[in-house]
């Protein structure tokens, strides 16, 4: 088993620094003028509102310097573009820089990421990198798609005040590679509640990779659940593949489509031997999926049951995804030739 777990982290450590290495190019430039407006109403969200009468400000930089000194509070950004800018054949990721202090993105009407929290549970994620993969789904091939950022600054300098904004093109850890990063439902939970049952009770939806105390939920420590509903292509689920959950803090328990495939530093029975002087945050998680465990054209559902013992926890660091097990072969056979 130590000898699995040495291989696993080595793979894992040759994903992170491929996902690093991997080329990136600026497709869309968004920086310049973008609609804006104070206040807050979900309708602003809507592909179809019209913002002609709001105002127009500089981005990337901070509304006060845009003529809204001193406010504090909500506001609105909004910005266009047109999909025949972007090719097909790569992920595409959507950069916004940093924002103060938090902040909500949607792609024609529809969340595709977050950070931070809005009051009354607020949590600033002011010096956060915001960058959010943008489903191909959601993308509107035939005209304009609209991006629309909900931000509250709690005080200070507020908005999205500094990086190079736009959309981005990524070749990814493998062409084969399926990110499940993104919104993932969550709820806290007891230590002894199934991570399996939905029993009616509302979830919050949290970024994945992501510290849960920069997203409503500082200070808490004990049990806590994710959720991610997904399909992925059929090819991937006629092999054998592996779930890459990146750094975990602290423990987990995964299960895909109610069947348990892993765990890390939490045991069968759910007990926990010795938490204060776990590495368990340190490792590296990959996870094998059985065979015909994957369901092709259907929902599968992935849950991680996730401890924290003290400081920050969460899924906090990727890579976060599925990718096929002979790629993790033929890595194996290049470290023995070295």
């Amino acid at each position: 088993m130590k000898t699995i777990r040495i291989i696993a982290a080595l793979f894992f450590m040759l994903l992170i620094t491929t996902a690093v290495q991997a080329d990136v190019e600026k497709l869309i430039d968004l920086s310049g003028q973008w609609a804006f407006t104070i206040g807050d109403k979900t309708a602003w969200a809507s592909p179809y509102y019209d913002d002609s009468n709001w105002d127009r400000v500089k981005v990337p930089e901070q509304w006060e310097n845009e003529g809204f000194e001193g406010y504090d509070g909500f506001a609105w950004y909004r910005k266009s573009f047109f999909s025949n800018e972007l090719p097909t054949g790569q992920d595409l990721y959507l950069s916004l820089g940093e924002i103060d202090d938090a902040d909500e993105v949607f792609l024609n009407g529809v969340m595709i990421g977050s950070s931070g929290s809005f009051p009354p549970h607020f949590s600033t994620a002011y010096n956060s990198k915001r960058w959010y993969l943008i489903p191909r789904e959601l993308i509107n091939t035939s005209g304009k798609n609209v991006i629309a950022v909900r931000v509250y600054d709690h005080y200070y300098e507020g908005g999205i005040l500094r990086g190079d904004i736009g959309i981005y093109g990524k070749k990814g850890l493998h062409k084969e590679f399926f990110d499940l990063q993104g919104l993932w439902d969550f709820r806290k939970l007891q230590k002894d509640e199934s991570c399996l049952v939905n029993d009616g009770v509302d979830w919050d939806k949290l970024m994945v990779p992501g510290f849960w105390e920069n997203q409503g939920y500082k200070h808490y420590n004990g049990f806590a659940c994710y959720r991610k509903d997904f399909r992925c292509p059929e090819e991937l689920t006629k092999e054998q593949m592996v779930l890459t959950l990146g750094l975990i803090d602290d423990m987990d328990v995964v299960y895909l489509n109610g069947v348990r495939i892993g765990s890390t530093g939490i045991k069968e029975d759910g007990s926990i031997p010795d938490p204060g002087n776990s590495w368990a945050y340190k490792q590296l998680r990959g996870y094998f999926i059985p065979p015909n465990l994957l369901l092709p054209n259907q929902v599968n559902v992935l849950t991680v049951k996730v401890y924290d013992h003290k400081g920050e926890g969460g899924i906090y660091e990727g890579p976060i995804g599925i990718i096929p097990a002979k790629h993790f072969t033929s890595f194996l056979k290049n470290i023995a030739l070295e």
